[in-house]
């Protein structure tokens, strides 16, 4: 995957340039595979981005913030689905 400060950076997944995270994000929106540990990772640093980036802030931001080592970071398909929903009710969609 690209650097860390490319994908910090990062405000929509198809402006990643090193073609990494393209297929994760599909795998993830497209199928019901399980993402592997590394497709994980790559999908949590991205949607770290979302959560911490220097347009987040304020109140709707806290609870996904506050969930996301447990969900995205440190969970499995199941979990990170959970943070994907909670950010669509808050009206934030990475995707």
């Amino acid at each position: 995957m690209g650097e860390v400060g490319t994908m910090c950076n990062l405000v929509y997944w198809k402006d990643e340039v090193s073609g990494a995270l393209a297929p994760v994000v599909e795998k993830f929106l497209l199928t019901e595979e399980h993402l592997d540990g590394t497709e994980r990772a790559t999908l949590a640093e991205y949607l770290r981005s979302w959560a911490y980036g220097p347009f987040a802030g304020g109140s709707k931001l806290e609870l996904l913030q506050s969930t996301f080592t447990e969900l995205v970071a440190q969970g499995d398909r199941n979990s990170i689905e959970q943070w994907y929903r909670q950010a669509l009710d808050l009206g934030i969609e990475p995707f």
